[in-house]
C-alpha cells in the first residue's frame, strides 16, 4: 500500500473513530437526562457535597445540563435498540482514586494523600494529553477550511443546550449563580486561565485541561459548553470586532476604539486616577495632561465640554452668570494643584445699560468654577427663553444652548485623549519573519504609572495585508464614527466621504466613579511608533530625499549639506513642518499626475520636497497610467484632446482634503527613544568603542572592568559582562541601556579622551530622557512603550488558523478585554433590562485574593514591600549557613560610635540583619551606599524632616532587639549604624562628577532617615587598579574550577558618584551641595569642528569613500535614490567590519559615523530641541 493510502485510510479511521465517539457522547447524555427526570426526587442528600465545592457554593450540577446528578449517585442507562435489553452501567467508584479527605467526602480539586496518589495523577495527566492531542488540530487543511466558517466560539460537536437558553439561563431573570455572569466557578476559573494574555491555549490544549480537571473529579464545563458561555458572554458584555475594508481593497478586522473606552470608563482598576481635563502644573511636567498640547493646542470643541458645580452642569460655549453678578463665555475646562481648583478659559461679558451681552472676544481670561451661580438653562428661564446678547454678539449665542446639551440630557460629556502606537511585527514566535502591522492605543487620560503596565495597553487592529496608513485610516473611523468606505485618509487628503461626528453620536458608558451614566467622546492625542513608521505617518520620503526631516524642514540640495554653511544647518531646527502644506504638498503631486510626461517630474517633486504618501501614491500611478492611456490612440485613429483629458482625469481624481482636527502628525509623534537612541547612538558607539579596545587589545582588560562594576543602587538586571563582550553585535535595548549608565567607569584610560567624552554625554543624554517626571520645564534641557505587548500579540497570532489573520487575533483579544473587564469589577449594560451590571463580588475578590489570577489577567502582582520591614539572615534555628550574630549594645556599631541620639539603656541583646526596605520601596543591604538624612551628633530628632541636610553613608551595620519579630519590628527598633562620606570641593579630574571620599565618622540613623540607595564606583584611575583577583564560575549552581578575572582595588576610600544612573535621579542631584559645580563638555570651537566635519565628508566623496586608518573618520553619506516609506528612515545601521568577522561569528557593528568629539557638539547644539520646546512639554513621557 504506497504511503498516501495508508495516510488516507489512517485518517478515514480517525474520523470515523471520532464519529463514533460523538454519538456515544450524544447517547449517553441524552440518558442521563432521561434518568435525572425520572429521579430527579430521589437524589441522595450528600449529592450536592460529592459533587460541589468545599468553599460553600450551592452550585450542585452542570451549569449547562440543568438538573444533572452524579454519575456515582445513580447508574446510568444507555439507550440501546428496542429488541435488546437494557443493560445497566456499574456505577463509578471514585473512592479507588484516592481523592477524598479523611471522612471519606470528596474534595475539590484535590488528589487526597499527595505521595499515594502522585503516580495515579501523573498517569491521568499523561492519559489526558495523550487523548487532547489525538484530535485534529489546525494543521489539517479540511478542519482549517471547515472552522473558517465559523465563530472559533462555538463549537459545533454535540451541542448540550442553545445559545439563546444558555443566555437566559446565564442572564435571565432566574439566574442566581454565586459567579455570575459565571454559571459556576468552573467556567469562571477555565476563563481566566483560557483568557490570559500571556499564556495562550491551542483548542488541543484547552480540551487536554478540561479533560483532566474532569478526569480529577472537579466541575469544569465540557468544552463545547465552556464555548458556548464564552459566546453568550461576548455577545453581553459587547463584541468589538468590526470588518474594514480600505479603498485600495484591502480587508482586515479591527476592535472598536468606543468599545475599549466604555470599558476604561467603567471599570474600578482603570477609573480610578483618570484625569478628564487639562491640569496647569506651571513648569512642572509628570503626566501628559500637564503639556501645552492639551493645555493650549488641542482645539476647545474636543476638549471635556461639560463640568458639574453644586449640582448644576455647565457646558462650554454657554452663558454662566456668576456669583457677583458678571457674566463669563467658558471657552475650555482646565484644574490646577493635581485636580483641585477647577478653572474655565475663556471671554469675559460685559453688560451695556440697556441690559445686553457684550462678549470681550480679544483676550482669554481665567475665572474659578467656584464663582459660578447660574448656567445658560437658569438664565433663559429667568429672561423667557430670550438670549441677552447685543447683536454683535449674535454669533455666539447661535452656538446656545450647546448641542449636546438636548443629547445628553442630565448626563455629563467627557473627552478622551488617546495614544495611538502602531508597529511592524512578526506574527511567529521563530526567527522566521511574518510580517504584520499591528496598532495598538492607551487611554491618554489613565496616569503614567498604570499605563505602563500592560492592562491598559489595548489591542486595535492587525493586517499582514493593509498598510500602516489604512489601520490608521481604520483607527480614525472608529474614533468618527465614519458610515462609509473611506479610500484614503492621511494627513494629507482623502476621498470624499461622509462622516457623522463624534460630537454628534458620543459613547454611552458607566461612571465608576461618579455612579452615573456618561458619554464619552474619544480624539486622538498623539501616535506613537518607531521612526520609520512615524516617517510613514507624516508622508515622510525618508532619509534620501533633500529634506529628510519628518518634524522641520532642515536639508537642502546635496551641494549645500556638504557646503560648510550647509552642513552646520542641517545641526539645527530648520522650519516646523504643518499638516497643511503636506496635504499641499500632495494634492500638488495628484494634480501633476494629470499632466502628460510627468514621470520625471514627479521623481523631482519627491526629492525636492521631502514629501512622499503611502496611500497617494497608488492613486498618483493609476491617475498617471490613465492618463498615458487617454493620449493613445484609440481603435478609430483618434485621440483625446489635452482639454479632454485635463477634464476626465480631473473628474477621476474628485478628492477633497480633509485633516484630523487638533492633530499635527509632524508634531504629534512623539520620538522614541528606543531606537533612535538606545537601538541607534549608544548603539553606534558601543560598536565603535569596542572597534577601539579590540585595535588596542585591551578588550580583556574592558571586559574585566565590566565584570566588576558596581550594580548597587541602579536597579538593574544582574550586569551580563560575559555575556555583552561574547556577542558584542547581537545586544538588544535592555543592555544597552545598563552600558549607557556604567560604560564610562569601564573605558576610563582605554580610548581617547573625546570618546570617553561622548560616553558621558550619552550618559547624560540617556539620563534626561528617561525622566518620567520633571520638577522645572525651563531647567529641563515619555516615551511609553507598547514594544512588550507584541509578545502576547505573538501569542495569540501563532493560534490564528491563519486564513483570517487579523479576524483571529482581533477576537483572541476582544476576549482577553473581555474577561479583563468582568474579572477586575466592570460594568456593562444587561441586554434584557437596559441596566448596567457588573460580575459577583466573589469574582473580583477570588482574583485579587489570588495573585496568579490577577497575573492571568495582566493586573500588576508586584508586592509593595512597606518600608521599614527587615530582611533577616537565615534563622540559626534552621541549621542554615548564616551571618546573624547576637551582641550588646555596647558590642555593636552603634553602640561605639559617637554618636549621642541612642542613648544606651538597660538594652536586651540585639542580633545583626542583612537589609531592610526603605521609604522608596527599595532594599538596601549591609555593604550598600545609600542617602540618609541627619542633623548632626545632638537630639535633634523631632527637627529632622524633608528640608534636613543630606548625606551620603555605607550602611555598615543592622541591629534590632532579639525579642523584636524577624521580618516586621517597629522602626524605633531598628538602628542602622552608617559610615559617612565627604564631597570633594572639585569634580573627578576626567570623568567631572562628584568624588566622594570615605571618613571614619559612624552616624546611627532610623529606617524613615534612609532616603534611597545610590551607585558609587571605585576610582580605579586614581588608585591603579588591576585585575589580579580571580572568583569561580558558577555553573549549575556550583562552583566550578574556571574563574575570571576581578579588578583588586588598591583602596577603599575614593569613590565616584555614579550621577548618570536613572533610578532614584531625583535624589541623587538634591544630594549633591549646590557648591559643586556643574559640568558640561563644550567644544572650543563648533564652527571650526562643523566645517572640518564638512570637509572630510567632501574629501571621502572626491576621493570615493576609502577606508581610513582612523575609524572616526569614517563617514557615511547616503545616496540619492528614492526609497519606500517602509524602509525610509532605518533606526539602524550595521556595517561589516573590513577585518572580517568577529570572534563570536557574527558581523561586527561598524559605525558610520563622525568624530566622537563631533557628537558631543550635535548634542549640544539646538537640533535637540526636536525633543523640546513643544515636544518635551508635550509629548517626553
Amino acid at each position: 500500500m504506497s504511503k498516501k493510502r495508508m495516510n488516507d485510510h489512517a485518517k478515514n479511521k480517525g474520523h470515523l473513530k471520532a464519529k463514533e465517539e460523538k454519538e456515544r457522547v450524544k447517547r449517553h447524555r441524552t440518558s442521563r437526562n432521561r434518568m435525572n427526570h425520572s429521579q430527579s426526587n430521589d437524589v441522595p442528600t450528600d449529592t450536592a457535597e460529592l459533587h460541589g465545592e468545599t468553599s460553600g457554593s450551592n452550585c450542585s450540577h452542570d451549569p449547562l445540563t440543568p438538573n444533572a446528578t452524579v454519575l456515582a449517585a445513580n447508574p446510568i442507562v444507555e439507550p440501546i435498540p428496542d429488541s435488546e435489553d437494557p443493560t445497566l452501567i456499574e456505577p463509578v467508584d471514585f473512592s479507588r482514586f484516592g481523592w477524598t479527605d479523611s471522612s471519606g467526602k470528596r474534595v475539590y480539586f484535590s488528589a487526597g494523600d499527595a505521595d499515594a496518589d502522585r503516580d495515579l495523577l501523573a498517569e491521568s495527566l499523561a492519559r489526558a494529553l495523550r487523548g487532547g492531542h489525538t484530535e485534529q488540530t489546525f494543521g489539517e487543511a479540511e478542519y482549517l477550511e471547515d472552522l473558517d466558517k465559523q465563530d472559533p466560539l462555538f463549537c459545533p460537536e454535540g451541542a448540550e443546550i442553545t445559545a439563546e437558553e444558555l443566555n437566559i439561563n446565564l442572564f435571565g431573570p432566574d439566574s442566581k449563580s454565586e459567579w455570575f455572569p459565571y454559571p459556576d466557578k468552573g467556567a469562571f476559573l477555565m476563563d481566566v486561565l483560557f483568557s490570559s494574555p500571556r499564556l495562550r491555549f491551542s483548542r488541543a490544549q484547552q480540551k487536554s485541561v478540561l479533560s483532566w480537571a474532569k478526569e480529577l473529579g472537579a466541575q469544569v464545563p465540557s468544552y463545547n459548553g465552556f464555548r458556548q458561555t464564552q459566546d453568550a458572554l461576548l455577545t453581553e458584555v459587547g463584541n468589538p470586532t468590526k470588518r474594514q475594508q480600505s479603498g485600495r481593497g484591502n480587508v482586515w478586522y479591527l476592535n472598536e476604539i468606543s468599545d475599549s473606552i466604555k470599558k476604561d470608563m467603567s471599570n474600578p482598576f482603570t477609573r480610578s486616577g483618570m484625569a478628564l481635563y487639562p491640569d496647569d502644573a506651571g513648569n512642572k511636567l509628570e503626566e501628559v495632561w500637564n503639556g501645552d498640547k492639551m493645555l493650549r493646542d488641542v482645539p476647545d470643541h474636543l476638549l471635556s465640554p461639560t463640568i458639574r458645580h453644586n449640582s448644576v452642569i455647565y457646558y462650554v460655549n454657554e452663558l454662566v452668570q456668576c456669583s457677583d453678578g458678571s457674566w463669563f463665555l467658558p471657552k475650555r475646562w482646565l484644574t490646577r494643584d493635581g485636580g483641585k481648583v477647577m478653572l474655565a478659559s475663556g471671554f469675559c461679558v460685559t453688560e451695556r445699560d440697556d441690559g445686553s451681552l457684550i462678549i470681550q472676544d480679544e483676550t482669554r481670561e481665567l475665572v474659578e468654577v467656584s464663582t459660578f451661580q447660574s448656567n445658560i438653562l437658569q438664565i433663559l428661564e429667568r429672561t423667557s427663553g430670550i438670549y441677552p446678547s447685543a447683536a454683535e454678539s449674535h454669533g455666539f449665542a447661535d452656538e446656545m444652548p450647546h448641542p449636546l446639551r438636548e443629547k445628553a440630557g442630565s448626563r455629563m460629556v467627557y473627552s478622551i485623549p488617546l495614544a495611538i502606537f502602531i508597529d511592524d511585527v512578526s506574527g511567529n514566535k521563530s526567527k522566521q519573519w511574518n510580517k504584520h502591522f499591528s496598532c495598538y492605543m492607551s487611554n491618554g487620560a489613565v496616569p503614567r504609572t498604570k499605563l505602563e503596565n500592560e492592562f491598559h495597553v489595548r489591542f486595535v487592529a492587525t493586517s499582514p495585508f493593509a498598510s500602516p496608513l489604512e489601520i490608521i485610516q481604520g483607527v480614525r473611523a472608529s474614533i468618527e464614527y465614519v458610515d462609509s468606505i473611506i479610500a484614503l485618509v492621511t494627513v494629507c487628503g482623502a476621498k470624499s466621504f461622509h462622516v457623522r461626528d463624534t460630537f454628534d453620536v458620543p459613547v454611552a458608558a458607566w461612571d465608576y466613579e461618579g455612579k452615573e451614566e456618561v458619554l464619552l467622546r474619544p480624539y486622538g492625542l498623539l501616535f506613537a511608533g518607531d521612526n520609520p513608521m512615524q516617517a510613514e505617518l507624516c508622508s515622510c520620503a525618508g532619509l534620501n530625499t533633500n529634506y529628510f526631516c519628518r518634524t522641520c524642514k532642515a536639508g537642502g540640495t546635496r551641494d549645500w549639506k556638504q557646503s560648510n554653511e550647509g552642513f552646520a544647518a542641517v545641526l539645527k531646527p530648520g522650519e516646523m513642518r504643518d499638516s497643511a502644506h503636506t496635504a499641499e504638498e500632495t494634492f500638488q503631486q495628484i494634480l501633476t499626475a494629470l499632466e502628460p510626461n510627468i514621470a520625471t517630474t514627479l521623481t523631482e517633486a519627491v526629492r525636492s520636497s521631502g514629501v512622499k504618501d503611502a496611500l497617494a501614491q497608488p492613486i498618483i500611478d493609476s491617475l498617471v497610467k490613465m492618463g498615458m492611456d487617454l493620449r493613445k490612440a484609440n481603435p478609430e485613429g483618434s485621440s483625446h484632446s489635452p482639454d479632454e483629458v485635463q477634464a476626465l482625469l480631473t473628474e477621476e481624481l474628485k478628492k477633497h482634503q480633509l485633516q484630523g482636527e487638533g492633530i499635527n502628525m509632524h508634531k504629534d509623534t512623539p520620538t522614541e527613544i528606543l531606537h533612535t537612541i538606545l537601538l541607534g547612538v549608544v548603539k553606534y558607539y558601543w560598536g565603535q568603542t569596542v572597534w577601539l579596545l579590540e585595535k588596542g587589545k585591551d578588550f580583556s582588560l574592558f571586559q574585566t572592568r565590566l565584570n566588576s562594576v558596581l550594580a548597587d543602587g541602579l536597579n538593574i538586571p544582574k550586569i551580563q559582562a560575559d555575556y555583552m563582550c561574547q556577542y558584542k553585535g547581537g545586544l538588544i535595548g535592555k543592555h544597552f541601556k545598563t552600558l549607557s549608565q556604567i560604560m564610562a567607569f569601564a573605558v576610563e584610560g582605554l580610548v581617547p579622551p573625546d570618546v570617553l567624552e561622548a560616553w558621558l554625554i550619552l550618559g547624560r543624554l540617556t539620563f534626561l530622557l528617561w525622566h518620567t517626571d520633571i520638577d522645572d520645564i525651563e531647567s529641563y534641557t515619555l516615551f511609553y512603550s507598547h514594544e512588550a505587548y507584541n509578545a502576547v500579540f505573538r501569542a495569540c497570532s501563532i493560534y490564528s488558523n491563519r486564513l483570517t489573520p487579523s479576524r483571529d487575533i482581533a477576537w483572541s483579544f476582544a476576549g482577553i478585554d473581555r474577561v479583563k473587564h468582568i474579572g477586575t469589577g466592570g460594568w456593562w449594560k444587561d441586554s434584557r433590562t437596559q441596566k448596567w451590571t457588573c460580575a459577583n463580588p466573589r469574582v473580583m475578590r477570588h482574583i485579587l485574593d489570588h495573585p496568579e489570577m490577577a497575573a492571568m489577567v495582566g493586573l500588576p502582582t508586584k508586592v509593595i514591600r512597606e518600608p521599614g520591614i527587615i530582611i533577616p539572615y537565615p534563622d540559626p534555628a534552621a541549621g542554615k549557613e548564616t551571618l546573624e550574630r547576637k551582641i550588646s549594645w555596647s558590642e555593636s556599631m552603634a553602640g561605639q560610635s559617637k554618636s549621642t541620639r541612642f542613648p544606651v539603656g538597660a538594652a536586651d541583646p540585639y542580633r545583626t540583619s542583612k537589609g531592610l526596605v526603605i521609604c522608596t520601596g527599595d532594599k538596601v543591604f549591609v555593604g550598600h551606599t545609600a542617602i540618609i538624612r541627619r542633623e548632626g551628633d545632638v537630639f535633634l530628632y523631632n527637627r529632622r524632616g524633608k528640608f534636613s541636610p543630606l548625606s551620603f553613608g555605607t550602611i555598615r551595620e543592622i541591629v534590632v532587639p532579639v525579642t523584636s519579630p524577624r521580618t516586621g519590628p517597629k522602626n524605633s527598633d531598628v538602628k542602622i549604624t552608617v559610615q559617612l562620606f565627604a564631597i570633594e570641593p572639585t569634580l573627578h579630574a576626567r570623568l567631572h562628577i562628584p568624588v566622594l571620599v570615605r571618613t571614619n565618622e559612624l552616624f546611627v540613623v532610623l529606617p524613615e532617615d534612609v532616603e534611597c540607595g545610590v551607585n558609587l564606583q571605585h576610582d580605579c584611575y586614581a588608585g591603579k587598579c588591576g585585575p589580579h583577583n580571580s572568583v569561580s564560575i558558577l555553573q549549575e549552581r556550583e562552583a566550578t574550577t574556571i574563574t575570571r578575572a576581578r579588578i583588586r582595588h588598591t583602596d577603599d576610600s575614593q569613590f565616584i558618584l555614579n550621577t548618570t544612573a536613572l533610578h532614584n535621579y531625583r535624589q541623587i542631584a538634591s544630594a549633591i551641595p549646590p557648591s559643586i559645580p556643574a559640568h558640561s563638555f563644550t567644544v572650543p570651537d563648533q564652527c571650526a569642528l562643523r566645517a572640518s566635519a564638512a570637509a572630510q565628508i567632501r574629501d571621502k566623496i572626491a576621493g570615493g569613500g576609502g577606508d581610513s586608518d582612523d575609524p572616526m573618520s569614517r563617514i557615511s553619506i547616503p545616496e540619492e535614490p528614492l526609497q519606500e516609506p517602509d524602509q525610509a528612515q532605518p533606526d539602524v545601521e550595521m556595517l561589516a567590519d573590513p577585518d572580517g568577522e568577529d570572534a563570536s561569528g557574527e558581523l561586527e557593528p561598524r559605525p558610520a559615523q563622525p568624530s566622537v568629539a563631533f557628537l558631543a557638539t550635535v548634542l549640544e547644539a539646538p537640533a535637540f530641541s526636536h525633543v523640546g520646546a513643544r515636544g518635551r512639554k508635550q509629548h517626553l513621557k
